[in-house]
């Protein structure tokens, strides 16, 4: 890594100020707008779609034959505004990070420009977590993984009872070949986005169910979700949990509520990458 790279849990209140002076300065301008383009290299961005603030039905009810313990109980949660990519993190858009701070990518180079367009994999959350804090610190903006909470809004969408509630993205309908790439139609991955717009999430998101599990800021611990009992402690080393499902997932575990743990140094997979989150106008310096 380059010298003068910057960690989230070192940044000192200049650096915090800064950027949340920003964010202040693009809400009192007016209405926020829907996506954001964070462009990294030539023919290479990142597209995030926004999340509006607001209340939405977590995990799953007691009883569901689908469901698995440790997504119980059902509860709401009320999430402050967002973006969160479109899609997941690419190969191509990893590659630029790579390049930029001398990381190591996890496949050889001359993998990456036949897939550009597939999930990066082989990914440990804690180099998940150092491409968010680098393009935290190129674009002046708020980013990092997204917690449990945002990661299942945005595949669940905006609801607030248990009757409105989605099991996967597109609604309450089992994946058809259509919708996702699970169960082993492919051999691996699939370029983001293949499955849209019919696996779309009601926010424009792709590929929430299926192709790559991903990670999320969140640790392991059991319901209700608490954002405040530090599950979204960064420094802890504890198991994170990854969502989605992947490419050889069946679907009663690839659905909106369903959630892994897995260590966070853990780089082997070949099915897990993730995507990024951005903050708008966070509320205190804590909250980063």
């Amino acid at each position: 890594m380059q010298d003068d790279f910057v960690p989230e849990s070192k940044r000192g209140p200049k650096i915090l100020s800064r950027a949340r002076a920003r964010f202040d300065e693009r809400v009192r301008n007016g209405p926020m707008e829907d996506k954001l383009i964070l462009s990294l290299a030539p023919d290479i961005a990142i597209e995030l779609v926004r999340v509006p603030a607001g209340e939405f039905v977590m995990g799953s009810q007691v009883g569901d034959p689908r469901a698995y313990d440790d997504e119980t109980p059902q509860h709401k949660v009320y999430v402050l505004d967002y973006f969160i990519a479109k899609t997941p993190v690419t190969r191509a858009q990893f590659n630029v990070f790579a390049h930029t701070t001398n990381f190591k990518m996890p496949i050889p180079v001359s993998a990456v420009e036949p897939k550009a367009d597939h999930p990066i994999t082989q990914i440990s959350w804690h180099d998940a977590s150092a491409f968010c804090n680098w393009l935290s610190k190129l674009k002046g903006l708020w980013i990092r993984l997204p917690s449990e909470a945002e990661w299942e809004k945005a595949a669940r969408g905006p609801s607030t009872s248990s009757d409105d509630k989605r099991a996967y993205p597109w609604g309450n309908q089992p994946p058809l070949p259509h919708h996702a790439n699970i169960e082993g139609h492919a051999p691996g991955t699939t370029p983001v986005g293949a499955f849209s717009p019919h696996g779309d999430s009601p926010y424009g998101c792709v590929d929430m169910i299926g192709n790559v599990w991903e990670w999320t800021r969140s640790l392991f611990k059991l319901y209700p979700y608490k954002p405040d009992d530090g599950r979204e402690e960064p420094g802890d080393l504890g198991m994170r949990v990854v969502r989605g499902g992947s490419f050889f997932s069946k679907p009663n575990r690839a659905r909106c509520a369903s959630r892994l743990r897995q260590p966070p140094n853990n780089r082997f997979e070949k099915d897990i990458g993730f995507r990024i989150c951005a903050l708008i106008a966070p509320p205190n310096l804590n909250a980063l």
